[in-house]
């Protein structure tokens, strides 16, 4: 069983982005991805207007299609955006082969008894929260829990987590999460792929696993959104990767890497190399605190952090093992404080993102 693992993908209307050059990437095998939205119709509405709000238009099951997408994962900060059923975008999947994960009610996918794939969101993402919750929110001793049940259970079975999770546009993963990262390898699972950041972050071989914090973006034109206009100054986001293994009848993996990068300019995406090592230099560049154990890396990571800010919008998760899960509690509300404030601010027209018009 070949898997391709992709990073965030929306498609607002069709012809937006051109993928033939990177079609060759997805011969022979099935693609995985993160489906940042809903897929939408003529009827719709909108849960915030203070917010970019992030869909996809009916013609990207064609996209999906042609990528070879069999699994969508649904647990992230944009499936909730809209009010309409979240429902009518899985029916549409699944008339279309394609199956989802990551919802409250299916957190995970088993795909040929062999390989189980547990989709994920963090509260530090932001998105729409409900009371009656539809997205598979992480909660990170119940998980490990799971993981170790799941190893017990069966020894044999390969452990994907494939989550959304750390902050947009960071260099590097939040200390808590690559904490994390290592527990959940220690109590069984195999691999642990992140997304959300927009940016590709780095990769560890840990014991027996493999981190991926961020893949980056798969398919996410820059293009207008209910008309305003989604662009990125970063150029890091123009680099996506995915991760490409070939789970064999031994047990055992190949893995390859594809490295991508968008145009925003024309349109495209194209295949920069495909590497089988981690040890390249495009990984070892992005992971320059490569062995350091938890603590040192606790401490690197804030000395990486910007020294002049008067007001901390990016708080510092530093563990998820604090005292009945703490320090997680007081920064997820924190940041509810900050995006509610942020919202107030745009809604007097203090505060306007990207120039938007009100």
């Amino acid at each position: 069983m070949k898997l391709n693992f992709t990073g965030d993908l929306v498609y607002p209307e069709k012809d937006c982005i051109n993928i033939n050059k990177i079609e060759e990437v997805f011969k022979n095998t099935n693609t995985l991805t993160n489906l940042e939205g809903q897929i939408l119709s003529d009827k719709f509405e909108t849960v915030d207007q203070l917010k970019y709000n992030l869909y996809s238009h009916e013609s990207v099951v064609e996209v999906l299609d042609k990528t070879a997408v069999k699994y969508v994962n649904l647990a992230n900060n944009h499936i909730q955006d809209f009010s309409n059923n979240i429902f009518d975008t899985t029916k549409l999947l699944e008339n279309n082969g394609i199956n989802y994960f990551g919802t409250k009610y299916k957190p995970f996918i088993l795909i040929d008894e062999k390989i189980k794939i547990y989709g994920v969101v963090a509260n530090i993402t932001g998105g729409i929260f409900r009371k009656k919750e539809l997205v598979n929110r992480f909660n990170p001793q119940q998980l490990l829990q799971l993981i170790k049940e799941d190893r017990k259970n069966n020894p044999s079975i390969k452990i994907v987590i494939y989550i959304h999770w750390g902050y947009e546009l960071a260099h590097y993963p939040q200390p808590a999460d690559r904490e994390w990262a290592h527990l959940a390898i220690d109590g069984g699972a195999n691999y642990i792929i992140g997304h959300h950041p927009h940016v590709v972050q780095g990769a560890e071989k840990y014991k027996n696993g493999y981190i991926f914090y961020s893949l980056g973006n798969f398919i996410l034109p820059q293009v207008n959104y209910l008309g305003r206009k989604l662009q990125y100054f970063d150029e890091r986001v123009q680099t996506q990767l995915i991760v490409a293994i070939n789970f064999l009848t031994n047990g055992k993996e190949e893995l390859v890497f594809h490295i991508l990068t968008y145009d925003k300019k024309k349109g495209y995406i194209n295949l920069i190399k495909s590497v089988s090592s981690i040890e390249d230099s495009f990984f070892k560049k992005l992971t320059p605190f490569l062995g350091l154990p938890t603590k040192e890396y606790q401490s690197w990571f804030k000395s990486k952090l910007p020294s002049n800010k008067i007001f901390n919008t990016h708080p510092t998760y530093l563990t998820y093992k604090s005292f009945m899960g703490l320090d997680k509690i007081l920064k997820d509300n924190y940041l509810f404080i900050i995006w509610r404030l942020r919202k107030f601010l745009i809604k007097i027209k203090i505060h306007r993102p990207y120039n938007w018009k009100h």
